[in-house]
């Protein structure tokens, strides 16, 4: 059975938090992002805000991570209160040659909403036994107008529909 995320604090809505501007937190089995707790190879992430325990994720590179284990079963009695929804464990890639180059774009129909994410991941062998992981990630997600006036409450042109009016004849 797979664990389920619910979407409480993303990119779109950390505005709510202050000093969370772009914060992108965790929440398994919708119980709070600071009962989630996220591990980065085993070991505790710190905090993307000043007024929790949860981290960003959004501090972590795609590129970067080769793999994510979740424990939900009986994390809590190992790793305490932090994990009473469960653990999320993000394993970074280790190699020491090679790499990777991922670019993707996008744009609606109608010239809005213009989208691209690239990211470039290189592994460079450091002296015998070390090795550097460098990642670059860029992503952008242009403003979109799908929204506009209501034209039940407001006539093509934008000026308030008259009491009683409203719901008549409106498209």
């Amino acid at each position: 059975e797979m664990p389920s995320f619910r979407s409480t604090v993303t990119q779109a809505n950390s505005t709510r938090i202050l000093g969370g501007s772009g914060l992108n937190l965790l929440d398994l089995r919708g119980l709070g992002t600071d009962r989630t707790l996220v591990l980065q190879n085993g070991r505790r992430h710190i905090a993307g805000s000043p007024n929790g325990s949860a981290p960003d994720v959004n501090a972590i590179p795609t590129e970067l991570i080769e793999r994510v284990d979740i424990v939900t079963g009986g994390s809590s009695a190992v790793y305490g209160s932090d994990a009473i929804s469960g653990v999320v464990n993000l394993i970074l890639k280790k190699r020491s040659s090679g790499g990777t180059i991922l670019v993707t774009g996008g744009r609606r129909y109608n010239t809005e909403g213009d989208s691209y994410d690239y990211s470039i991941n290189m592994g460079l062998p450091l002296f015998d036994k070390g090795y550097v992981d460098i990642t670059v990630d860029k992503k952008f997600h242009g403003f979109t107008h799908n929204g506009g006036n209501d034209t039940r409450l407001f006539g093509p042109t934008g000026v308030e529909a008259p009491e009683g009016l409203i719901g008549v004849g409106a498209t």
